[in-house]
């Protein structure tokens, strides 16, 4: 994770490996992330997906802090990555998640560029692919 400092220096409580965990209670939160100092990060999924749509939960609270502009990219070697999508003004939908569709991909490794989000700072419990 590029950029990655938790919320109130919390490394316990705000670990990068709660994006992977599966637990919808815990939680990554970024400090301030802007276009001048995005929030990057990548993952090894540990298998090849097959997917056209990202999930992404934020935590469950009317203060949504989530991603509304990124870049996603894919990767089958963790070293050639290629543009998924570009995404701006991504709304949340209901269940304090957001949704982002994109051509039919195959990768194991996806990286996520946050250049702007909801309020300031992000917070997500969990992302995934369909």
């Amino acid at each position: 994770m590029v950029n990655y400092v938790p919320w109130s220096n919390n490394w316990e409580q705000f670990a990068p490996e709660h994006l992977v965990d599966g637990d919808l209670s815990t939680y990554i939160h970024t400090q301030s992330i802007s276009a001048q100092k995005p929030f990057i990060f990548t993952v090894d999924m540990g298998k090849e997906i097959t997917a056209n749509r990202m999930y992404v939960n934020t935590q469950p609270r009317q203060d949504y802090r989530y991603p509304k502009d990124f870049q996603l990219y894919g990767s089958l070697d963790g070293e050639n990555f290629f543009k998924i999508g570009d995404y701006t003004d991504v709304p949340i939908i209901s269940n304090n998640r957001i949704v982002v569709d994109f051509e039919l991909t195959k990768f194991r490794y996806y990286r996520m560029i946050v250049t702007k989000s909801s309020n300031n700072y992000i917070i997500i419990g969990r992302l995934c692919y369909y």
